[in-house]
């Protein structure tokens, strides 16, 4: 009769019945977000009540226009260029320029702004939760010591097109908030003009997230093969 798994007899007619390894590592990672998955929900409750207290009275939390919305903006006087000319730097610094940029504290004096900004920020928080939640499921299968079933390439496939989505999340963002920070009126004589540069960092940073998002795509799919040869394996024996 054929057993699956490995028996060893010894001399007094009992037997040893080796488990299917499991792999260490996984357990320790896998351990490791659990617990960052616990800590991000302890966080959530408390930015929950934050929201709550916020949405009661607005001026109770004051915000960075550039920390929490990374948005800058261009200063200028008649007396005060916007840029200045940098008299000595390093070499390998060509034609460099200093320009003049600011950001602002506020308080929200809206609820619809309050909301906006936690909507956006829960979202994102959600976002971070589902690929951690994923990532959490895919290793669980190593230990067990059957990482290669469809599950998985599901998994590795959300987290990839989450990776790839979260970019145009981020400037359905700044799009939803920009409003907010217009026009802006100082004191006579200086005038501050609205500053798009986060919008053209914020590009670059998500040229290579949506590469990467692609790359962990090409993964899944290889993923996807070396499932199906074991299945196709499995139903020869």
């Amino acid at each position: 009769m054929e057993n699956q798994k490995d028996v060893s007899l010894s001399g007094d007619n009992s037997s040893t019945v080796k488990d299917t390894p499991k792999s260490t590592l996984a357990g320790v990672l896998n351990a490791i977000l659990t617990f960052i998955l616990i800590l991000i929900a302890l966080a959530a409750v408390v930015i929950f009540v934050g929201f709550i207290a916020i949405m009661i009275k607005p001026q109770l939390e004051t915000f960075n226009s550039y920390d929490d919305f990374r948005f800058l903006y261009e200063f200028s006087t008649p007396n005060l260029e916007k840029s200045f000319e940098v008299v000595k730097s390093n070499p390998a610094l060509l034609n460099p320029e200093v320009k003049l940029f600011g950001a602002v504290n506020f308080q929200m004096g809206s609820r619809r702004f309050v909301a906006i900004f936690f909507f956006f920020y829960f979202v994102i928080l959600g976002w971070f939760v589902n690929i951690l939640f994923q990532l959490r499921n895919f290793l669980s299968t190593f230990e067990t010591g059957n990482p290669f079933i469809k599950e998985n390439v599901k998994r590795i496939r959300i987290i990839g097109w989450s990776i790839i989505l979260f970019p145009f999340l981020g400037v359905a963002f700044m799009l939803a908030t920009a409003p907010y920070f217009k026009n802006i009126v100082l004191n006579p004589g200086m005038s501050v003009s609205f500053y798009w540069r986060s919008f053209l960092e914020y590009g670059k940073d998500s040229f290579w997230a949506i590469i990467f998002g692609f790359v962990v795509l090409v993964i899944a799919e290889r993923f996807r093969l070396a499932t199906q040869i074991k299945d196709e394996q499995d139903l020869t024996i």
